[in-house]
C-alpha cells in the first residue's frame, strides 16, 4: 500500500499527515519535492522529467508508504516544469490517492497570500508566532486575487475530474470536514481513511489525533488576522460569494 496526499497550499495537508503518523502502519513523508521544506523531510534534487519523479518515488518507498504533496495551477513545487510533472503524479501505478481540498477557497486564497508575506506557514514554535502577530502587513492586489480564485478553483475541478476518472483508488476529504468534526466523528473519519488504506482500525488515542489537529497549530491564518490586512473589507466585498467562500461568517 502507498499513497499520496495530495492538495493546494492551507488545506492543512501538513497537519493530516503528522496525525496520519500516529498510525503504526503509516510513514508519511511532507512534502519531498519541495525545495523550501527541508525542515518537513524534503530533500530531493530538483526533477526535469517523469522519469526522474518515478525514480524519486521508487526511492522514497524504500522508507515511506506515503507523501504528502502540495501544487500549485502554476508548477509548483517542480520549478521550471509546468503543471506536467504535478499532472504526472497523479498517475502512479499501485498508488491510492487522498485527495485534501477546501471548499472555502477565499479563506484558503487569502490564508496562503499573508503566509507569504510573513513567511510564516506554521504555527509550531513561539519564534513563528511572533513574527507573524508583530508583521506589519501590506494590502493585497484584488485583481491579483481574482485571476488566482479563479484558476484555483478550476484547478480543483481538474485535479478532482482526473483522479475520478484515472481508476486509481481516490479519498476526498474536506479541510472543513476535518477540522471542525467533534473527536468521537474525527476517529471516524481516521477509521475511514484507515480503510481506505488496507490498514487496520485506527489504535492512536483520540487525545493525540486531537492535540496533533489542535486550532492552535492547525489555524495559522484566523479571520482575526485577516482583520489585520488594510483593505480586507474590500477584498471581502469584492470577492466574497457562496459558491468560493467568504473571509467572515
Amino acid at each position: 500500500m502507498t499513497f499520496i496526499i495530495y492538495s493546494l497550499a492551507r488545506t492543512g495537508s501538513t497537519s493530516l499527515a503528522r496525525a496520519l503518523n500516529l498510525h503504526p502502519g503509516i510513514s508519511c513523508l511532507v512534502e519531498p519535492f519541495n525545495p523550501d521544506t527541508s525542515h518537513l523531510g524534503g530533500r530531493l534534487p530538483a526533477l526535469a522529467s517523469a522519469g526522474d519523479l518515478q525514480s524519486a518515488l521508487k526511492s522514497i518507498a524504500r522508507e515511506y508508504n506515503g507523501i504528502k504533496h502540495v501544487a500549485s495551477p502554476y508548477g509548483f513545487p517542480f520549478q521550471g516544469c509546468g503543471p506536467a510533472l504535478n499532472l504526472a503524479l497523479l498517475d502512479q501505478p499501485g498508488y491510492r490517492y487522498i485527495y485534501l481540498h477546501r471548499r472555502n477557497l477565499l479563506r484558503r486564497l487569502v490564508s496562503a497570500e499573508v503566509a507569504k508575506q510573513c513567511r510564516v506557514w506554521h504555527f509550531w514554535n513561539d519564534e513563528y508566532r511572533s513574527r507573524r502577530d508583530s508583521f506589519n502587513f501590506q494590502p493585497l492586489d484584488i485583481g491579483d486575487l481574482r485571476t488566482k480564485l479563479a484558476r484555483d478553483a478550476a484547478f480543483g475541478s481538474e485535479t478532482l475530474g482526473y483522479l475520478r476518472g484515472s481508476g486509481h483508488p481516490c479519498l476526498e476529504l474536506a479541510y472543513e470536514t476535518l477540522f471542525s468534526a467533534d473527536p468521537a466523528a474525527r476517529l471516524a473519519i481516521f477509521d475511514e481513511i484507515a480503510r481506505f488504506l488496507d490498514l487496520p482500525p485506527w489504535t492512536a488515542p483520540s487525545q493525540a489525533l486531537s492535540d496533533t489537529l489542535s486550532s492552535t497549530v492547525t489555524w495559522t491564518n484566523s479571520p482575526a488576522i485577516y482583520h489585520r490586512i488594510p483593505n480586507i473589507a474590500a477584498i471581502e466585498t469584492a470577492l466574497g460569494a457562496d459558491e468560493t467562500g467568504h473571509l467572515f461568517p
